[in-house]
């Protein structure tokens, strides 16, 4: 938990500067607890919320994965 928490905000920088070195400029936000329009009996805390006004749907959800044993 420790790891994810400490590398967390790297990942997300590092995936910041990826897209913008492809020229698909993405901001993620910090956000809360996420519920399904279409079932709001559904729901979950992604670790952010991409912004992204190059494509049709402007935003979607980021989930990081930093597996200490990858590290």
């Amino acid at each position: 938990m420790e790891h994810g928490i400490k590398y967390q905000p790297i990942a997300i920088q590092e995936y910041d500067k990826i897209m913008f070195t492809q020229k698909t400029p993405v901001k993620v936000l910090k956000n809360g607890f996420v519920v399904c329009l279409d079932m709001p009996f559904l729901g979950g805390s992604p670790d952010g919320r991409v912004v992204n006004f190059g494509c049709h749907y402007h935003f979607g959800l980021a989930n990081v994965k930093w597996p200490e044993t990858k590290f």
